[in-house]
């Protein structure tokens, strides 16, 4: 595998055919003979070779999951999913396969069996099975207690560490506050497209701000500017110890994860502790259900009052959306409609960039009604893997709409997909996980986002985007109203061109697309967490929360 990973993949094969031929039904000379198959660009001996190891690995999920990342790497996603579903049938109980399965089935609309897999998952979060990943969940219907109770769950597979000695904030030398940003986004990612103006701001203005990178992104536009920050650590190849020890060598005061259990995050680093605060922030709409962190920053529509039982932390409500956003750069003009797929002649645009995993038979029905109800118009969608796009046709012929009304765009660099926006009338959300970096995306290029706030944190970014921009009447509580308030988009032109007459007036002022504002908000949160600990430290060190806000210069109106 090491040879496979290092480009001597001719050597790497002729090394797994070997140990093949001495241990053929070993699972892990399985997954090394698909590792290089891969590397040879063999992928139907590569996909064999992988199913092999997950039969073999006699329910091993390290085994399994090293597999299940082979199989996901195909250039073919169908035939990942039958492979995934051979997998599956042979190991019916392997909630590692079970939620590999759903995730590929999701990114190509596939959703004949999704209820069946999702209840097995649904059924091994009740019974506390650390296996199942916090971060798929999201995608499916559940409470926001299921989704608490399965982080918890998989925060007890973490392996357990001695927190580092507690460490009053504000024994350093400096008169501003020293916080981190732990995430693996700090390049061409939604942290730096929604924060970067934010945090840029942040270190102006309030804080001593550094950046630990758990990935790095070489050559990259959008890595930030190392000029602009206090630092910028990369701490990509280092454990979470070595990541905990650098926290206190620089002496940091406040600590934030800003990827939870999303892609690429290892919320393992907090366990140890290493800043007197911790916050879970931005990256994963949801609890860690980890017991090290202080607090969870949100908003009161995302996180309503009464579900803070949801959450394994302390909520902490800024007073705006939780969400920042950073004003794009020079948005490039678009190609022509009829260059887009889209109809040349006059008709209105629903649009729905977000990711195809988002989709689900709900989101999608409500959306063909909206084209049964206004025929002169097409719906304009991010094109999923695999054959989903042709799933997505045949499911709107059944229901009597034209396929050929369903138009599809491959993924595109930021800023060009920025543009084509400029192509849309009205964004129609999904449903159970909506768009959050999308949505603020569509309503900064002054396109309307029509959407069902749900019951769980994942399911309501969109509504707090739209009530904090004043767009409530955007925000609807059934999908019949969804349903009447797309047509009436179409058909009301009084009401459409209010609604975007308040959007365009929302962008202009102070509000949502105001990363100043937001770091100023921030700061005065951070601020009163640090009194609170400050006045609750151990006696044998005590730091009294006055002493605080006399150490430190605090924005203006920042300080509680």
């Amino acid at each position: 595998m090491a040879l496979a990973k290092t480009g001597r993949s001719e050597e790497a094969w002729v090394e797994a055919k070997s140990l093949l031929a001495e241990n053929p039904r070993h699972a892990l000379v399985q997954v090394a003979a698909a590792a290089s198959a891969m590397a040879m660009g063999m992928e139907d001996k590569a996909a064999a070779a992988a199913i092999s190891a997950a039969e073999q690995s006699s329910g091993d999920s390290t085994i399994v999951s090293m597999a299940i990342d082979i199989l996901r790497s195909l250039k073919s996603v169908e035939v990942a999913i039958g492979a995934l579903a051979g997998c599956h049938a042979s190991q019916p109980a392997s909630v590692v396969i079970v939620q590999a399965l759903i995730d590929l089935k999701r990114s190509a609309c596939d959703w004949d069996e999704l209820p069946l897999l999702e209840a097995q998952l649904a059924q091994a979060i009740a019974t506390g099975d650390s296996n199942v990943h916090p971060w798929s969940v999201l995608f499916q219907s559940g409470t926001a207690l299921q989704q608490r109770d399965c982080a918890i769950g998989r925060i007890k597979s973490l392996k357990p560490v001695a927190a580092l000695p507690f460490r009053p904030p504000g024994h350093g030398s400096s008169s501003r506050l020293k916080v981190g940003f732990v995430s693996s986004g700090f390049g061409p990612h939604a942290v730096t497209v929604l924060a970067g103006d934010m945090l840029a701001s942040l270190q102006a203005h309030s804080f001593d701000v550094h950046l630990l990178a758990t990935r790095m992104f070489p050559g990259s536009a959008w890595v930030p500017d190392s000029a602009d920050y206090a630092g910028i650590h990369d701490v990509s190849s280092a454990s979470a110890a070595s990541i905990a020890a650098l926290v206190q060598t620089l002496r940091l005061d406040v600590l934030i994860d800003v990827d939870g259990w999303a892609d690429g995050g290892r919320p393992e680093i907090f366990s140890y502790r290493a800043a007197p605060i911790q916050l879970a922030w931005l990256g994963y709409p949801g609890t860690t259900g980890a017991p090290w962190f202080d607090g969870i920053v949100v908003d009161r529509f995302i996180v309503p009052p009464d579900q803070q039982d949801a959450f394994s932390e302390s909520v902490a409500y800024l007073p705006r959306c939780y969400q920042p956003t950073s004003p794009p750069e020079k948005v490039p003009s678009p190609p022509e409609r009829v260059a887009c797929g889209l109809p040349a002649e006059a008709c209105l645009v629903y649009g729905c960039f977000n990711e195809p995993t988002k989709m689900g038979p709900r989101s999608f029905a409500r959306m063909l009604d909206v084209l049964a109800q206004v025929p002169e118009s097409v719906l304009w969608l991010l094109e999923p893997a695999g054959r989903g796009a042709d799933r997505l046709r045949h499911l709107a012929a059944g229901r009597g709409v034209d396929p050929d009304r369903l138009v599809f765009r491959p993924k595109l660099p930021y800023l060009s997909y920025l543009g084509h926006y400029r192509h849309v009338d009205m964004v129609l959300d999904t449903e159970i996980y909506n768009g959050h970096t999308v949505s603020s995306d569509a309503l900064q290029m002054g396109v309307p986002v029509l959407t069902r706030p749900g019951e769980v944190m994942a399911a309501r970014v969109a509504g707090s985007l739209n009530h904090h921009l004043g767009l409530d009447d955007c925000n609807v509580a059934t999908d019949e109203a969804f349903v009447a308030q797309a047509t009436r988009f179409a058909r009301d032109p009084a009401w459409r061109d209010s609604v975007r007459a308040r959007l365009r007036h929302a962008r202009g002022a102070p509000g949502v697309f105001d990363p100043a504002g937001y770091a100023n908000d921030l700061a005065g949160l951070v601020f009163d967490l640090l009194a609170r600990t400050a006045s609750a430290a151990p006696p044998a060190d005590p730091l009294a929360a006055a002493s605080i806000r006399k150490k430190f210069r605090s924005p203006s109106g920042a300080q509680p």
